[in-house]
């Protein structure tokens, strides 16, 4: 299974526990076509993302996340502010 190179926090993320079993069971970036990609990414997921975001209500379970990579993430993050 691929490890990952993920280091650092963030203050509104999942706990360091649960970003390891997102980036465990999602080894492959889960970018469903963003703006850096025409199609489904296969780099690796450094990242945790959240699906539903903090201030949309969103939750700290594993099944609020996905694995992404650190460009992929920024975009999506960069397409909701």
């Amino acid at each position: 299974m691929a490890t990952t190179s993920w280091s650092g926090s963030h203050s509104s993320g999942f706990p360091t526990t649960v970003r390891y079993q997102i980036l465990k069971r999602y080894p492959i970036c889960r970018c469903e076509g963003c703006e850096l990609h025409r199609g489904r990414c296969t780099q690796p997921s450094t990242e945790a993302d959240q699906e539903v975001p903090m201030a949309a209500g969103g939750t700290h379970p594993p099944s609020n996340g996905r694995g992404k990579g650190s460009p992929c993430h920024r975009a999506r993050t960069q397409s909701d502010a």
